[in-house]
Order: C-alpha cells, then sequence, then structure tokens
C-alpha cells in the first residue's frame, strides 16, 4: 500500500512540471550560483530532469523494498521474518519522505519563472536546505527501527557484529541525525548564503564522524 503512496508522490512532481509547461517562458533559469544569482539558463523542458531524477529514486526504494519483501517470505525463523518486515516499514517510510521532499523542491524551482518573481530565487538554497534538514529529522527517528541488515541504517563494520550494537548505534546514529538536521535547516534561517551552506556541510560530515567514532567505541567496550 505505502509503495502505492511513494509512487503518487513521485508521480506528482511530472505532474505538476507538465501543467507548469504551457506558463512557463521558452528559456528559464537552470542554476543559481552560491549567492542565489542566476548562472545558467535553459529550455524550459529541461525541469523534467528533476522529475525523471524522483521516479529513479522511487525505482532505487521500489527494489530494495521487494528484496526485504522477499527476505520476509523465505526467512526461516521469526526473527529473520521480522527484522525483515521492520525494515520495510523503514524503507517505506523513508522512500515516501524523500519523494515528498523532492517534489516540494520542484515546486520551489519552478515559482521563479511561473512568477517572475525576483524574491523565489534568492529563497531557492535556503529553502533546499531547511527541507533537507527536515528530511533528516524524519530519517533519524526512523533510524533506530532499522534492523541488522546490509543495506539500511548506520552500517559499519562495528555496527554489524552483532545486533545488540547494530540497535546501540543506530539509536545513536538517530537521534545524531536529528540534531544535525535540525542544525542544518537553523543554518539556513540564520546565516546568510555561503556561510550557511558551509555550516551544512561541515555538520554533514561531523554527524557522520560522530556516529561512526560511536559505533567503533561501543563495539572495542563490548569485547
Amino acid at each position: 500500500m505505502k509503495v502505492r503512496v511513494l509512487w503518487s508522490v513521485s508521480l506528482l512532481s511530472f505532474f505538476i512540471t507538465c501543467a507548469a509547461m504551457p506558463f512557463l517562458p521558452d528559456t528559464v533559469p537552470m542554476h543559481y550560483s552560491i549567492d542565489g544569482v542566476v548562472d545558467r539558463y535553459g529550455s524550459k523542458y529541461e525541469n523534467f530532469i528533476f522529475p525523471a531524477i524522483i521516479l529513479a529514486f522511487s525505482l532505487f526504494w521500489t527494489v530494495f523494498i521487494g528484496v526485504f519483501r522477499r527476505k520476509a517470505g523465505a526467512a526461516q525463523d521469526g526473527k529473520s521474518r521480522s527484522q525483515a518486515l521492520s525494515n520495510i516499514k523503514v524503507l517505506e517510510t523513508a522512500s515516501i519522505a524523500m519523494a515528498a521532499v523532492l517534489t516540494a523542491l520542484q515546486c520551489i524551482i519552478l515559482a521563479p519563472p511561473l512568477t517572475d518573481s525576483k524574491l523565489s530565487p534568492c529563497l531557492l538554497l535556503p529553502l533546499s536546505q531547511v527541507a533537507l534538514g527536515l528530511l533528516m529529522v524524519v530519517l533519524g527517528n526512523i533510524m533506530p527501527r532499522t534492523r541488522l541488515n546490509s543495506i539500511i541504517g548506520l552500517r559499519t563494520p562495528w555496527s554489524m557484529k552483532s545486533d545488540a550494537l547494530w540497535a546501540r548505534s543506530n539509536r545513536f546514529g538517530g537521534a545524531s541525525m536529528v540534531v544535525a538536521g535540525v542544525l542544518v535547516a537553523l543554518s539556513a534561517a540564520l546565516l546568510a548564503q555561503p556561510a550557511s551552506i558551509i555550516a551544512a556541510f561541515v555538520i554533514l560530515v561531523v554527524d557522520g564522524i560522530i556516529s561512526v567514532v560511536y559505533s567503533f567505541v561501543i563495539y572495542r567496550r563490548s569485547k
């Protein structure tokens, strides 16, 4: 059922773009500098590239959901089946959240040429950054629900040593991602460009390093 929701949200970006085509000028802004200034124009039909990327992501998610469904069906014990079903729920939620955020970004991209507004381009990068932060909050909240696997979650050589280490690593990694997501969104609201993008990049890198180091530390302590 949720896979249908995923494809409905993903196709929405395509239909919105189709509906916008008659109202767009032949040449539209296609790329902005870090300061929000247009540095490349292109054909209005290039706006279909982003919806195509969204659909490609949805296909990617659908394939992996199918992988876990086959694992659940072939499971020889209740534990393996429960793990596969839990990972399916996480993938479904994550994929729908990502499709929704990317569809919202497509609307933001279409807004400047549709409205002939100079405000929308200036807000494109900050709004994109806020959207990224919100997506990280969602993903961080569902990360602890993952079960030991080789596809999704905080997968390090140490977190995959046992179910207990996986659970602790992903619980910490999820909390860290939520905090990082909030900071990424706040940096867009409080800092000017390009400082906010630099800050977001640093936050993402530090978040990743902290989560990996934590996974290693609890592994060493468990020996």
